[in-house]
């Protein structure tokens, strides 16, 4: 029969264990990284600079070139179209779907915007760049070979849902690679030479058009990704921080991405977008076609609003972080000036070419003073903003 001390001792025993298998599984749960949150560890370690994983020298050149390459080619294929409409709208008797050739591109683009942001959170940084460059390198295929104008618009589409991810990848990429206080040249760098597909978008596209065909136009990013692509394969870029693993993300993975706020917002989006563009274009603007796009699109944007509330900082775009004056005014200020910018770049072409009878070459020279203003003024923001 046990004594009483035996029990005692057996409790002790008991007690030591449980202790020491506790503190086991609390050990593994630090280890490993919690689905849906970064850990406070993990969140420290981002904040504050870690000079040894930065990249230096010629490794930190190879990725800065091949991002701010990435980047001129996304602005590129934006501009190169202008002057092509001409030639396409003609091949395909297509002047109706002039307006979607742009849309379709920037539909593709800004939806899934939000959501770019939470794949960089979430995955490994560099293998997440390369997979959006690789969809926005299929869609380019998909214009060069399109057969149709419906075809092409689908090629726009999914080459802007690549290039949404390409400007916010190649700024994770840089806060990757250098310390805060190199930053801003860097970033002022990427966006400066990031002009020059603005500047040889136009120029390209006419040159293309007027020797070749209308198709090089997309068919020209292809080898130049290819080598983009290669170089970054080659090359190590640091993680800001540990990333849960592929297997402890997948389970929640709607959840972690918020796949239900962005159901919400990209048809409340498009909503908008196909308002805008049937408007006084195939539709009259008091048309029930167009005035249910509008309430529709209102609807959506109403329920994702109030979705983004119940998600809190897990939501596609915290309201937390929208509430910041910098950030909401950014915002506002940037759709503005791109509106501007994009309006009198694409359809500049195709009024020096169908009205003042220029060449698709003349025409992209006609843009050349306002784009070379935008390269200097970027190319010195950077310095600026030291």
């Amino acid at each position: 029969m046990a004594t009483r001390g035996d029990a005692a001792l057996q409790s002790v025993v008991d007690s030591t264990a449980t202790s020491q298998h506790d503190h086991e599984l609390s050990s593994a749960e630090e280890q490993t990284p919690v689905p849906g949150s970064i850990s406070k560890e993990a969140s420290k370690e981002a904040s504050v600079d870690a000079p040894v994983e930065y990249v230096t020298g010629i490794k930190l050149g190879l990725i800065i070139g091949s991002i701010a390459l990435a980047c001129s080619l996304q602005l590129l294929d934006t501009m190169i179209v202008s002057t092509a409409i001409p030639r396409i709208t003609d091949r395909f008797n297509s002047l109706p779907d002039v307006g979607w050739y742009a849309s379709a591109y920037q539909f593709g683009s800004a939806a899934p915007q939000p959501l770019t942001g939470k794949v960089y959170m979430y995955f490994n940084t560099k293998w997440s760049f390369l997979f959006f460059f690789g969809v926005f390198e299929l869609g380019s295929l998909l214009c060069g070979v399109a057969v149709s104008s419906n075809m092409l618009i689908v090629g726009r589409a999914v080459a802007g849902f690549g290039a949404a991810g390409i400007i916010n990848g190649a700024l994770t990429i840089i806060a990757c690679c250098a310390p805060v206080e190199k930053r801003p040249s860097l970033i002022g760098l990427v966006m400066g030479l990031n002009q020059l597909g603005l500047i040889a978008g136009p120029l390209i596209g006419g040159v293309l058009t007027s020797y070749t065909t209308w198709r090089w136009c997309f068919y020209i990013n292809l080898p130049l990704g290819a080598f983009t692509a290669g170089i970054l394969l080659l090359l190590r870029i640091p993680e800001p921080w540990p990333k849960p693993k592929l297997m402890v993300i997948l389970p929640k993975l709607h959840h972690h991405l918020d796949l239900i706020g962005f159901v919400l917002f990209a048809p409340a989006l498009l909503q908008l977008l196909l308002a805008l563009q049937y408007g006084d274009n195939e539709y009259s603007w008091d048309s029930s076609r167009v005035i249910g796009l509008f309430c529709g699109s209102t609807a959506n944007f109403a329920v994702w609003f109030f979705w983004n509330r119940y998600k809190g900082d897990d939501a596609l775009i915290p309201l937390s972080m929208v509430k910041n004056k910098a950030v909401w005014s950014s915002a506002l200020f940037q759709s503005f000036m791109f509106s501007a910018i994009y309006v009198a770049t694409f359809f500049l072409p195709i009024y020096f070419q169908a009205i003042s009878n220029k060449s698709p070459i003349l025409s992209g020279v006609y843009l050349l003073p306002s784009i070379l203003l935008q390269l200097l003024a970027a190319s010195i923001s950077g310095p600026l903003r030291k």
